[in-house]
């Protein structure tokens, strides 16, 4: 077996839509204080800090937000990745967060009170 044919066998299968889920506009999602993951929310919500500790380059926060979709997807659990901008300078800065059905913040809740939410993805 030649090495293009190892490269495709280790492709994965998976395509970013269903990982991100289907882009929605932001309405009626408000960031406000966030809530404390529970059960499953904050097993994976540990697993990411963990992890994300563990690499030897860092993550963006988009990067733990898809990561810990992909995380509950596997346990049959649902979340809502959103990404938001900054509410005094839009230009400045984008920030992305996990929020949980359960409504926990999974990921992202330290610096979310600063953004607004401009889309989600389920």
């Amino acid at each position: 077996m030649c090495i293009r044919d190892r490269l495709r066998a280790a492709r994965p299968t998976y395509s970013v839509r269903k990982l991100a889920g289907k882009p929605q506009v932001a309405e009626g999602l408000t960031t406000g204080e966030p809530q404390a993951p529970s059960g499953i929310e904050h097993v994976v919500s540990a697993a990411i800090e963990r992890g994300s500790y563990r690499l030897p380059m860092s993550t963006t926060c988009l990067d733990r937000a898809i990561a810990g979709r992909w995380m509950l997807l596997r346990r049959s659990a649902n979340a809502t990745i959103v990404i938001g901008l900054l509410t005094e300078d839009p230009a400045q800065g984008v920030h992305a967060w996990l929020v949980g059905d359960q409504g926990g913040t999974i990921t992202g809740a330290q610096e979310m009170a600063d953004f607004t939410a401009i889309t989600h993805f389920r």
